[in-house]
């Protein structure tokens, strides 16, 4: 039973943006491939868990970029798990070049019943004989996000393309629309290099979603509210 999932891909150019390159979207995408892969092969993707009514859920998710993988270039992806806690399920992903990191992440999973409608705290489901791997790609705590972004900057409306198996908004797809409200020139500018994301709320199919950004010492903070409560945060880093 592997640990530590490892597969060698290459940038595909559907997932580039304008640079020719993967952006956070698309390395998040890559990320979320490696831990549906790894899950499958561990014998707890959603095939297995959706007969105990459990689905897999992205909590908290960061990303940092090094080098954006470019159009066509050959990259190692991998992906192992921590040990678990009560609280989530802690995975962390690299992007490698031969010997060079391109980019590193983390996702903190939680167990979703849709039955019951709730996360499972303290329910551990990984297979007997995995041996989780302790080592983080960060050793700082994600960020505590406690701040106030007041400059409007833009509504989206959840479309049925953004809905994944769950039935709510797929995880990249936030991504995506923040993106879509900067233009091509603004992401030169800010040259952002690093993303948090924390999943308050689910998303549903003719949702709108108001953002509202603000500028901090750390970085830029987006903030998505939904009919007044707030459903997604994030965190720009330069």
């Amino acid at each position: 039973m592997e640990s530590k999932y490892i597969k060698n891909c290459e940038v595909p150019s559907s997932g580039c943006d304008y640079s020719g390159c993967m952006g956070f979207d698309g390395i998040a995408a890559q990320y979320m491939n490696s831990a549906t892969w790894h899950a499958d092969a561990l014998g707890i993707g959603f095939n297995v868990l959706e007969k105990q009514h459990l689905f897999w859920i992205a909590i908290r998710t960061r990303i940092d970029i090094f080098r954006k993988p470019r159009m066509g270039e050959s990259f190692t992806l991998e992906t192992w798990t921590e040990p678990p806690t009560h609280l989530a399920f802690d995975r962390d992903y690299t992007i490698r070049s031969g010997d060079e990191i391109l980019s590193i992440g983390k996702t903190q999973w939680g167990l979703y019943n849709m039955e019951l409608g709730k996360l499972e705290w303290g329910k551990n489901v990984y297979p007997e004989g995995l041996v989780p791997i302790a080592e983080s790609n960060f050793s700082e705590r994600f960020y505590r996000f406690n701040d106030e972004p007041t400059e409007f900057l833009g509504n989206y409306i959840v479309r049925s393309t953004d809905i994944d198996l769950g039935g709510h908004m797929n995880n990249v797809k936030y991504i995506t629309a923040v993106e879509g409200m900067f233009s091509v020139a603004e992401w030169e500018r800010n040259a952002f290099r690093s993303i948090e994301i924390m999943y308050k709320k689910a998303c549903f199919e003719g949702e709108t979603i108001e953002f509202a950004k603000g500028e901090t010492e750390v970085g830029m903070v987006v903030r998505g509210n939904v009919n007044g409560e707030t459903a997604i945060w994030m965190l720009f880093r330069r």
